[in-house]
């Protein structure tokens, strides 16, 4: 589908999804071709109609099929003919459907951010040129430039929003031409020294303005954000038009070189040099330097002066001596737009000082500034501003003069110079009012603007020539000013419940983007209150959402550098920037973002070790807390060692990467890319973009279309190689692209001058050192393709030091020599001549292995075979692979005469032999997941396998390796970050680790783990017991997430099943979960699969672990544990105990139950059912032992027979048409039973003594189609509330309710609250729900609600506040839930409370085990609590964004 089609299939959403039932044109679509029967199923579970027509458009404009137009436009014409007919009109004239159909055009523009033209708005002669260039530029699909370039003041904004803002030759408006999508950013004048971390914020801003999805994970870097801003635009704007305003460094266009619509104005005539934009029609230039002519400088002076004459009233006109005085300031200014309008704005009702202001402006009363703003001669246009702030009155010059201590391009609305700047003459703020009345004042000065970004809101900024001139000729005022600024703010914040409250209602969030700045050069602030609130959590956490952790790094660097303190004080800074670095937060960020509560970012500090600085102060920060209570610490965090030795934030569309000859750089591949980071620091030494290479193809392609493949060091590290589809380019390295451990200065230079602001607003570095220019040599490709029909270069690898092989799409493989100042084509060849027509040929992967006497190389990918090839003459192939498997990946065992080697495709791994291609092990992996990349260690004894399932890495070790056979045995499992693990590599220096790349929505991942591999293979001895990470398996736990714990006397028992299947039974010792000899069956022993269920006894004594074909029973006597084995036919994933907790029920949720006593299976059923739930506490029913509820009868399971009692079920089925999914037992109110159906209903029924069931009360959840989701999971408090009892449930939906169970009434609390997410891309439906409760030392009980979720979330909830809203006599009492989320690494599927509340245990989808304590366990009850410094908040309602 072209980018028009595109575009107006977007366009035309709103009409589909109003008018359009998918259902209509389901069929059609499906004949067609244009979706598929699983796509089919993915618009139909979206619910509503309006939500299935969106997702149906949704999923149109991604497949981007060439057919989709016409296909859609005779699908819609059997139903909707008058949709198909729009449609078609559309496609010919979409200019003519826009315009009638958008009522308000302001809307589009304030939107867009496009500026207000100024008053005396006439129409300069370059506007109708603009115009026509617009409309050219509007029907290139490859997209283009337009250069509108002047001097300062020159007229080049209002040039171009009066162009945007107007309408072409044939009456069509010209923002319509771009579909209605036309944006305006500000650039300004970047600091050379800081030029690319400033870029990377203005960058950050941008890319949030376009999807505003994106504040939770901005770009990191320069490369990402120009990936992240072509995605953006060629998802959502492909038409759409982008105008970047007041360019001064022609580098800064290379990152939004994107094949877009772009408008500069710029005050340099080569702002172009630095990138190719093309022909003269792809890049249009148009200057305005010309200034006004006499007459035009007239008329705006007029049409100044009488702009707010109302009808009837006598406009000002020019006498001849006013002519003269005209004639004398136009010949002065040389017709400057900008002085005509500030001398408008002085004359505007003061026409009789015209010749005053003429003369002060024409006499030198003002000393020359210093400004660095080109070459351009600005000294009249300073002087005409200064003229103009020196004619304000005392009153209005200092509140003018407040706007100095603000950087150029800030935009401040009344409501915030009214609390921070401007009072009134008691002293007290200005009403905002009295605000807007100023600002307006000023834009009639002409010495102001006003823009829109919403409709409702005004925002006054200053013309950078302004602000320039102020910062030079007022600096002792602005450290005044800025004085006063810094302590209303710290006032104001004294006023509200958090930092969060002080910008809430501030959409540019200014205050966290600058105050520090301000703070920080502040007199008025002594240094320990500077150092305190640097050290505030509350502080912290509102930048943290506000601006992300990357920023806040720079910002703290920043403040260390500017700050003068002791050595104490600048430690415990530095911590706190080492925290904001850690993976620790990046693994949280997206709950960091959504978060409006401190608590976040001081439950994740309690994770770091006793003696951080930033630990003690979360501990005091805690427990001043009201969320006291919810506070956990991680007790064996010792046991658990992080498996994450580094992270490292790389661009998206990471193809490859690869290590030096040292193991201590990377080069990292992405499509527009390659960057070599220092695995040390993290930092960018080295850099290759597209735009520094020749990269149009034979064929013609443009050189932004064109993709970098791999990039691979030379064996020697000399140099570079970088292979695009079409050409191979080799770099010289300069000495600064492999140092190690040098770091950039955090900020720029200190300021020269005391008292003056500096505003390093770019935050994070992009990475180059700067020492010296990048060495590119040659610029030039080494090779460049020649024209062939759907061929392209796909892999390369070498195959000596001196030899390199490039595959490509087509089968093909060229041969390079290299020597130190050539590259040569030496050979070529097909890999196989017979591929049959149509089958797949394309070269995936290359690998290769060296010996003393000759060269293997694996070729994988072609028809669905690996190549093993010695020579063009000598290729065998290995066709083990399914057909149509399409092997992706190869290695050979790294020694000279390789034992095996190994290949991926689909879910399977294959080892075979080198030379006589004889499989020797074929392994599984989940069928849910894909293979993507392999890796082989050193020694040859472990594969480490990629995944596509949530950046999975399978760790496998070789056994028992012969010529004909081996084994693989799964050691260890990883979860990194994002969803797709794309490449792995083993490091083989002094240090042990594996390298994965994977991919997240918005970034790449280098994740770096440790390793402690051993040159001895372990296949040799079978005793040895260490994982290849972590140690021994007894004294590092890395656990599956089954498992089941209970509380014995004061010991922690746990029934588990570690990553490598062994069966553990552990107990509590300290800070440490431990197991014997006698409570561990080895996974080595005894393959077992993944177990299904895992149940413990509340004896701590009997423990069930349950598979697909059998049954192993645990039990504990005299201290010593046995294992039984029980094959059995059925997998049981329900466990229920039978009262004496020596005997279970199981059920497989579908139609089978068996019963155990003891060992001995003693009866199977077979019966169709949902799940098993204990009704241990329910007194009316005869010795109960389960319940089984199942679809719509909700019958009563008999567990003596097994048998179902018809009588129970009877009452509620005849009454209910819904499925139960879940149900508790209220275990204090006798007979009560609350369960959750399908439909989202909660119904709560009592069992009377003659087991019959009548229902108590209902809740329905369905407020719309799209709320109706099942209730999955629910459960009671187990404490009293004097009367009351209460019930959490949990919908699939990621949403929860609470209610009270008073006289046998519900009453509502919670409805349908969403839990806030914690973890980035995680699965977070609720799996589990648990109650505990904590008592204060005065008395208070604090009832703590904990659900786990994406990651474990703890609700405190003060037991007097539940009365009173439980007896509120209110539809929906307003009770507040204050929040704690508890850090783990992936999602948790379910939290075991033990010691009464005081200790959580869970395991996440990591495989970590986290046993948290309650923070105030160390002190008892802790001391009294303070107000918490976050107001509670309705649970769920920050994840407004």
């Amino acid at each position: 589908m072209e980018l028009r089609q595109k575009a107006a299939l977007m366009a035309l959403k709103g009409a589909l999804v109003r008018d359009v039932n998918f259902h209509d044109i389901e069929d059609s679509l499906l004949s067609f071709g244009l979706i598929s029967p699983e796509e089919k199923q993915i618009i139909n579970r979206a619910g509503s109609t309006d939500r299935q027509t969106s997702t149906l458009v949704d999923i149109l404009v991604d497949k981007n099929d060439v057919r989709t137009f016409d296909c859609l436009i005779s699908s819609l014409e059997p139903t909707y003919d008058f949709l198909s007919k729009e449609l078609a009109n559309f496609r010919e004239n979409p200019q003519i459907y826009l315009t009638k159909s958008t009522k308000d055009y302001e809307g589009v523009f304030i939107e867009g951010g496009i500026p207000i033209t100024p008053v005396g708005n006439i129409e300069l002669k370059y506007v109708a040129e603009l115009k026509e260039s617009l409309v050219k530029l509007s029907v290139r699909s490859d997209g283009g430039w337009i250069l509108v370039k002047g001097h300062g003041g020159a007229g080049k904004s209002v040039v171009v929003s009066q162009a945007i803002r107007g309408k072409a030759s044939d009456g069509s408006p010209i923002a319509s031409y771009f579909f209605n999508r036309v944006f305006w950013f500000t650039i300004g004048n970047l600091r050379t020294d800081e030029l690319e971390s400033m870029l990377l914020a203005k960058m950050q801003n941008i890319c949030i303005r376009l999807d505003p999805k994106l504040r939770a994970s901005p770009p990191t870097s320069l490369d990402d954000a120009k990936n992240l801003f072509r995605k953006t635009m060629l998802e959502k704007y492909p038409c759409g038009l982008i105008v970047l305003d007041d360019v001064w460094e022609p580098k800064i266009l290379r990152y939004f070189n994107v094949q877009a619509r772009i408008v500069v104005t710029s005050r340099k005539a080569d702002i172009f040099s630095k990138i190719q934009p093309g022909d003269a029609q792809r890049c249009m230039k148009i200057s305005v330097d010309e200034g006004l002519p006499e007459e035009l400088t007239s008329k705006l002076l007029t049409e100044i002066i009488n702009s707010e004459v109302s009808p009837g009233q006598v406009s000002d006109s020019f006498n001849d001596e006013d002519m003269e005085r005209v004639r004398r300031l136009h010949s002065k200014c040389k017709g400057n737009p900008f002085i005509v309008s500030i001398f408008g704005g002085l004359l505007r009702g003061r026409l009789s000082q015209f010749e005053r202001y003429l003369k002060k402006f024409k006499t030198d009363l003002f000393k020359k500034v210093d400004l660095e703003l080109g070459d351009y001669e600005y000294g009249s246009i300073i002087d005409a501003i200064l003229v103009s702030i020196d004619d304000l009155d005392e009153e209005q010059k200092e509140r003018y003069l407040h706007l100095s201590i603000f950087p150029e391009d800030t935009f401040l609305s009344a409501q915030f110079l009214s609390k921070y700047c401007w009072r009134n003459e008691d002293g007290n703020p200005l009403p905002v009012d009295d605000s807007l009345d100023v600002m307006e004042g000023f834009v009639r000065r002409s010495i102001a603007t006003i823009e829109k970004y919403r409709p409702d809101e005004e925002l006054l900024t200053l013309h950078d020539l302004i602000v320039s001139a102020m910062k030079s000729e007022y600096k002792e005022k602005r450290t005044s000013f800025n004085n006063q600024f810094v302590e209303r703010v710290l006032s104001h914040r004294a006023t509200v419940g958090s930092w969060m409250d002080v910008d809430s209602n501030d959409q540019m969030h200014y205050l966290a983007y600058n105050f520090v700045y301000h703070l920080v050069f502040s007199d008025a602030v002594p240094l320990d209150r500077k150092l305190s609130i640097l050290r505030d959590f509350d502080f912290i956490s509102w930048l943290c959402c506000r601006i992300g952790a990357e920023n806040l790094t720079f910002v703290y660097q920043y403040s260390i550098k500017i700050l003068t303190i002791d050595e104490s004080a600048r430690k415990s800074l530095t911590d706190f920037v080492e925290f904001f670095r850690s993976p620790i937060l990046r693994i949280q960020a997206t709950n960091l973002a959504t978060r409006r509560s401190d608590s976040a970012v001081i439950q994740l500090a309690l994770t770091l070790p006793e003696e951080n600085s930033v630990r003690e102060c979360a501990v005091e920060a805690a427990k001043k807390h009201r969320q006291f209570f919810c506070f956990y610490y991680w007790l064996n965090v010792d046991q658990t060692e992080e498996q994450i030795h580094n992270t490292f934030k790389v661009d998206s569309d990471v193809s490859t990467f690869a290590l030096d000859r040292d193991c201590k750089h990377a080069v990292v591949a992405s499509e527009s890319s390659a960057v070599i980071l220092d695995l040390k620091t993290g930092l960018r030494n080295f850099r290759v973009r597209k735009e520094d290479m020749a990269c149009s193809s034979a064929r013609g392609d443009a050189q932004d279309s064109i993709q970098i493949v791999s990039a691979l060091f030379s064996p020697d590290n000399q140099s570079l190689l970088v292979l695009t589809e079409f050409a191979l380019f080799r770099f010289k390295l300069p000495p600064s692209a492999f140092e190690v451990g040098v770091r950039p200065s955090p900020a720029a230079p200190l300021p020269s001058e005391k008292g003056s602001l500096h505003f390093p607003q770019g935050r994070p570095r992009s990475g180059t050192t700067g020492k010296s220019p990048l060495e590119l040599t040659p610029n030039e490709p080494v090779y460049n393709e020649e024209e062939k029909e759907n061929s392209f270069f796909t892999a390369m690898c070498f195959e000596s030091d001196a030899k390199l092989l490039v595959g490509s799409s087509d089968g093909n493989i060229k041969v390079f020599t290299l020597a130190d100042q050539v590259t040569n084509l030496s050979s070529e060849f097909d890999i196989d001549q017979n591929i049959p027509a149509g089958a797949q040929s394309q070269i995936n992967h290359i690998a290769a292995s060296q010996s003393m006497y000759s060269t293997s190389i694996a070729v994988s990918g072609p028809n669905d075979c690996v190549y093993v090839y010695k020579s063009r003459f000598d290729i065998k192939k290995y066709s083990g692979h399914a057909k149509n498997s399409n092997p992706i990946r190869c290695a050979f065992e790294p020694r000279p005469e390789p034992r095996f080697a190994a290949s991926i495709a689909n879910n399977e791994i294959h080892l075979w032999h080198p030379k006589t291609q004889q499989r020797l092990v074929r392994e599984f992996g989940p069928k849910s997941t894909s293979f993507t990349s392999i890796a082989i260690s050193s020694e040859g004894v472990y594969i480490a396998v990629g995944t596509s399932t949530r950046a999975h890495i399978y760790l496998y070790r070789v056994e028992n390796l012969t010529e004909s056979s081996c084994r693989l045995q799964l050691v260890d499992e990883l979860n990194g970050s994002g969803s797709y693990t794309k490449c792995l590599a083993f490091q083989t220096s002094e240090k042990s680790f594996l390298y994965s790349m994977s991919e997240m929505s918005t970034e790449g991942v280098l994740t770096c783990w440790r390793t402690s591999l051993s040159t001895t293979p372990f296949n040799a001895d079978y005793q040895r017991s260490s994982s290849i990470f972590f140690g021994p398996e007894n004294a590092t736990l890395r656990l599956r997430t089954v498992i089941d714990a209970v509380n014995v006397n004061g010991e922690i028992v746990v029934a588990c099943q570690s990553v490598r299947r062994s069966l553990l039974i552990l107990k509590s010792s300290g800070n440490h979960l431990q197991n014997d000899e006698s409570g561990k069956l080895s996974g080595k022993e005894h393959p077992f699969s993944k177990a299904a269920a895992i149940r413990i006894a509340p004896t701590g004594n009997y423990a069930v672990f349950t598979f697909s074909n059998e049954v192993v029973i645990a039990k504990r006597f005299n201290d010593v544990w046995t294992f039984d084995f029980k094959p059995i036919n059925v997998e049981i994933v329900d466990i229920v105990f039978l009262p004496n907790c020596q005997g279970f029920i199981g059920s497989n949720r579908s139609n089978k139950l068996v019963e155990f006593h003891d060992s001995l299976c003693v009866k199977q059923v077979d019966l169709s059912h949902k799940q098993l739930y204990s009704i241990d506490s329910v007194q009316p029913l005869a010795n109960p032992a389960a319940l089984l509820l199942f679809d719509r009868g909700w019958n009563y399971l008999l567990p003596d027979s097994l048998c179902v009692n018809e009588n129970f079920g009877g009452s509620i089925g005849d009454q209910l048409q819904e499925s139960l999914l879940c149900c508790n037992f209220c275990p204090a109110l006798s007979g009560f039973v609350a369960g959750g159906t399908d439909l989202g209903s909660l119904i709560l029924w009592e069992v009377a003594a003659d087991n019959t069931a009548s229902i108590v009360a209902t809740r329905s959840r369905i407020e719309d189609e799209s709320r109706n989701c099942p209730l999955r999971c629910l459960q009671f408090s187990h404490q009293i509330i004097q009367d009351c009892y209460l019930l959490a449930a949990a919908f699939d939906d990621n949403r929860f309710s609470l209610w009270a169970l008073r006289d046998g009434h519900l009453i509502d609390l919670v409805n349908c609250q969403p839990v806030q997410i914690g973890l980035p891309q995680q699965p977070s439906n609720i799996g589990c729900i648990a109650w505990t409760m904590h008592t204060d030392e005065d008395g208070t009980r604090h009832h703590k609600l904990i659900i786990a979720s994406d990651c474990v979330h703890v609700c405190c909830l003060p037991e007097q506040e539940i009365l009173g809203a439980a007896r509120s006599a209110q539809q929906t009492p307003d009770l507040k839930l204050g929040t704690v989320s508890l850090y783990s690494r992936q999602s948790v599927s379910k939290v075991h409370v033990l010691n009464n509340g005081q200790d959580l245990l869970f395991v996440d989808n990591s495989h970590t085990v986290f046993w948290m304590r309650t923070l105030h366990s160390e002190d008892g009850a802790g001391p009294a609590r303070q107000e918490c410094s976050v107001p509670l908040i309705p649970f769920g309602e920050s994840q407004e964004l």
